[in-house]
């Protein structure tokens, strides 16, 4: 049976392509604007090769070789536009196909569907946390096959195929440049934003989804061992409102409980809409990047004790920068909340970064189209679906969950360290450079000049080296001592460490920490 399925975005919406585009060769921020121009750069060094030969300016950013009047959006040099500006040099790329046109695969909208009917089966059947994999990656890819099928060939979600969705037109821009943050606590501003480019909300995809009457006419094939399981492709619609209605109410309990205004007034009128759709062809999902744990997971499906179970085994929630040698093992605290942060769009008020808008809330609508291949086997597999069908339980049961110890209930570093690490002493610099002429040793000392980099971390410009040899790091996480950042301030540092730099292996990245 062919449905066409409608997904119309409720909230920004990033899938990335994993291209990081870099300001001035691949886009044009101008601060005038509230537009950002995606260069093509292909056609701008054709042009400039064409126009100077051998005296072409290859080597110069894209942007330099513009001409007046070519910044514009029907420019041959511009590929796409994009609403709203950004002031950093890194631009995550949005998914999309060849022509600069946006659209949603359809393995993003069939790995939604699949972690929604996998929450929606967890809570009706009985797990062994024995059977968790060890690799955090493939935590639970045991209780995957118990639910879907042991083997490929015989996995169930094989007769429920999506496409990828028609794109969008370039024009009018479908896309905003969008600051992202990670936000604990409204309040927060301890970390600096996330520019990516996202479709904006109001913005329509129309794909189509098949339920594979010619797979599921086996479906009474004891090998397979599918029995009522047939029934849940057919009750999608009532699955994914029941699924996506809990886990909005509990998203609305925690932001508004942390202070997020905005976000919590989104999902009010989410829930709102989410308590009207049994009965209707539509349901809500939240797809894409910034939906965190509880969205790309089966977190809302499993109650406490279990998802303690997990932080403890799998080290959910363990600081980047904690460091166990030093600081001793880290254990989560479990009678604190996890994930305790949120991906949010960031707004600007003031110098304040404040939370906006959850990512990637959509709302899907499956309208059938023609009639049924095999109109028989249709109305018998309907028939015992509606027969069979059973409605979201309350937690899925796991048994063998190992008892912990009321010390992860003490009040020790743990998830705070992230926000709170330890912090060595600062070291005492073995020499002073005023000017060096290669790359820092470990233990030199000097003064350089301080700017923020798109990753917001502090760097700094080393005495007598360019920048494409050697720059240097001053993480905030290990100089919680480095007061406000100003632009071109001059801060003295000793170099702890020295590694290539991930993106231009022949630049060495200093990593420095204040003296005392």
């Amino acid at each position: 049976m062919k449905y066409t399925l409608t997904i119309e975005t409720l909230s920004p919406l990033h899938i990335g392509s994993g291209v990081e585009l870099i300001a001035g060769f691949d886009y044009v921020s101008p601060d005038d604007q509230s537009i950002t121009y995606v260069l093509d750069q292909d056609a701008i060094y054709a042009a400039e090769l064409h126009k100077n030969g051998a005296q072409a300016r290859l080597g110069q950013k894209a942007s330099v070789l513009l001409g007046p009047g070519d910044l514009r959006p029907d420019s041959p040099y511009v590929r796409y536009t994009l609403n709203g500006n950004t002031r950093l040099e890194r631009l995550q790329e949005q998914l999309m196909d060849v022509s600069g046109r946006v659209y949603l695969p359809g393995s993003t909208i069939k790995g939604a569907l699949r972690n929604a009917l996998m929450t929606y089966a967890a809570t009706l059947m009985s797990f062994n946390a024995q059977d968790l994999n060890s690799d955090a990656r493939y935590a639970a890819q045991q209780w995957e096959k118990q639910v879907f099928g042991d083997l490929p060939q015989n996995d169930l979600l094989r007769a429920l195929q999506a496409a990828d969705s028609a794109a969008l037109p370039l024009t009018p821009s479908p896309l905003e440049s969008l600051p992202v943050q990670v936000f604990s606590q409204a309040s927060d501003e301890q970390s600096a934003p996330i520019w990516v480019e996202a479709v904006s909300k109001n913005q329509v995809f129309v794909s189509s989804l098949i339920i594979d009457e010619l797979t599921l006419q086996y479906a009474n094939d004891s090998r397979l061992r599918w029995g009522n399981k047939v029934g849940w492709l057919l009750n999608l619609l009532p699955i994914l409102q029941a699924v996506s209605l809990r886990r909005i109410e509990q998203e609305f309990t925690k932001i508004q409980a942390r202070g997020f205004s905005e976000s919590a007034d989104f999902y009010a009128d989410l829930k709102s809409q989410a308590e009207k759709l049994p009965g209707t062809n539509s349901a809500f999902l939240q797809i894409g990047w910034g939906t965190g744990w509880m969205g790309m997971t089966i977190a809302s499906a499993l109650d406490k004790p279990t998802r303690d179970h997990l932080r403890v085994k799998y080290k959910l929630g363990k600081p980047p920068t904690w460091n166990d040698k030093e600081m001793g093992v880290w254990e989560p605290i479990l009678s604190k909340p996890y994930p305790k942060s949120r991906r949010l769009k960031a707004i600007r008020s003031g110098k304040a970064s404040l939370a906006d808008l959850p990512l990637g809330w959509v709302r899907l609508t499956i309208d059938p189209v023609g009639a049924p291949t095999l109109p028989d086997q249709w109305a018998k597999l309907t028939a015992r679906a509606g027969q069979t069908f059973q409605a979201l339980a309350e937690f899925a049961a796991v048994s063998n969950l190992p008892e912990y110890s009321a010390s992860l209930d003490l009040e020790f570093p743990g998830e705070d360290a992230i926000h709170e690490p330890f912090i060595p002493p600062p070291p005492v610099p073995k020499r002073i450079v005023a000017s060096f002429t290669d790359t820092p040793e470990i233990g030199d000392g000097f003064d350089g000049s301080a700017f923020l980099d798109e990753k917001g971390e502090v760097q700094l410009i080393i005495p007598g080296l360019p920048d494409d040899q050697a720059y240097a790091v001053l993480k905030r996480s290990e100089n919680t001592f480095l007061g406000k950042y100003q632009d071109g301030k001059i801060i003295p540092c000793v170099v702890i460490g020295i590694e290539p730099d991930p993106d231009q292996p022949k630049t060495s990245r200093v990593l420095c920490r204040m003296p005392e």
